[in-house]
């Protein structure tokens, strides 16, 4: 045969099979993680009158525990926000999340109880059962703690924290096809874990389509910004940060009167349907604060309040029936309790009109404000009337 022949078939299927394998390994590099399940697991202590346990759902737990006896009482809220259902890879995300004491009853002995909110990333190559931990990808925690003692290290009524997701490359990078973030609320004797199990999809991620049209629903279009800040020489009043995680700060300049407080909030849904109730966490949380030498009690607030418009933005109207809930927190050079109100946590209902009819507008809206008259951040999610319902389309 001939010598020239031979070599040109040899550099002819030699390229063949590279540009094969070129494409196969892209096409095994296509994919992302989908949120295919949530697995609980629950532990609780429950002795004669002294109990211990967890309840509530995934993304608001309450720990209690107990003594049964009306004079030792500890009650925890966790929460987090929505887990994405889809995750690119390599994504990062940001899950905010929170942890507050809200009542202790200490008793008449020493006792100073300490509760954690865990995030942490697994792995499996098989079954949820075979997982293994792998805290590369996620491993976060938020600690409170209360005590009979008086001394401030061991009485941290909240804590709040925005935790971060990286999603592995693939499953080759990950050494799985389960990809597994585990929360969980509680301590040895009583705790409730929630995990969401992403498993490895080839292709593209789905989309939000709108030419998927099945029903009709609320999309959320645009989010709009306002700002007021206060600035005159050395005295500072103003709102930083982002949709969701909000810091206000006052400052007199002269080192001895100084509020931060922050707001945060879990996010938005991109799609609301016609009638439907939908939950937002919410928390305000005064970071630090400096008394001046006179009497002094500010007052912070961060509002949800519901509006609608049948026209553009700027005609928006107010109307409160859909959404109306407020948080507040106060300090004060006062001793007085009640003018003392470190952090606020609450869970914010949003309830989607029936129709553009009901509403009387094709524009409906939700205005999240912090701050008060001097400064404030304002952010309006505006959602659109679509004739449709968009669904995930590749």
């Amino acid at each position: 045969m001939n010598t020239n022949i031979v070599i040109g078939k040899f550099w002819l299927i030699s390229t063949i099979l590279l540009i094969s394998g070129f494409f196969c390994l892209h096409a095994q590099e296509n994919g992302y993680w989908k949120l295919e399940n949530i697995e609980t697991k629950n532990e609780e202590e429950i002795a004669g009158k002294l109990k211990r346990q967890v309840d509530g759902k995934a993304g608001d737990l309450l720990f209690t525990y107990d003594n049964g006896n009306n004079n030792s009482r500890l009650i925890v809220r966790g929460t987090w926000s929505q887990m994405p259902e889809i995750l690119s890879p390599g994504e990062e995300v940001s899950v905010s999340a929170n942890l507050n004491i809200e009542e202790f009853v200490p008793p008449k002995h020493h006792y100073s109880p300490i509760n954690s909110l865990y995030f942490t990333s697994y792995y499996s190559s098989g079954s949820f059962e075979e997982r293994k931990i792998n805290a590369g990808y996620c491993n976060s925690k938020l600690t409170v703690s209360a005590s009979t003692s008086d001394k401030a290290s061991k009485n941290i009524p909240s804590a709040t924290g925005s935790v971060t997701i990286k999603a592995p490359e693939s499953p080759e990078s990950l050494k799985g096809n389960l990809f597994i973030i585990r929360v969980k609320l509680g301590e040895n004797h009583a705790y409730r874990e929630y995990y969401y199990l992403y498993k490895w999809q080839a292709g593209e991620p789905p989309v939000i389509s709108i030419e998927s049209v099945q029903g009709a629903v609320w999309k959320l279009e645009n989010i709009e910004t306002k700002n007021e800040e206060e600035i005159a020489g050395k005295l500072k009043r103003q709102v930083d940060g982002k949709a969701g995680d909000l810091l206000f700060t006052y400052d007199n300049g002269n080192n001895n009167s100084r509020l931060i407080v922050r707001g945060t909030w879990s996010q938005m849904p991109e799609i609301l349907s016609p009638g439907e109730e939908v939950s937002v966490s919410a928390n305000l949380n005064i970071e630090e604060f400096v008394p001046p030498k006179h009497h002094y009690s500010p007052i912070n607030s961060l509002y949800f309040t519901s509006y609608y418009s049948s026209g553009s933005f700027e005609e928006r109207k107010i109307n409160a029936g859909y959404c109306n809930s407020k948080l507040t927190v106060s300090a004060s050079t006062s001793d007085k309790a009640s003018k003392n109100i470190p952090s606020a946590t609450g869970s914010v209902t949003i309830k989607a009109p029936e129709s553009p009819e009901s509403l009387k507008g094709n524009l409906f809206i939700i205005r999240v404000k912090l701050g008060e008259n001097h400064a404030y951040r304002e952010y309006f999610y505006i959602y659109k009337w679509q004739p449709g319902n968009l669904s995930p389309t590749k």
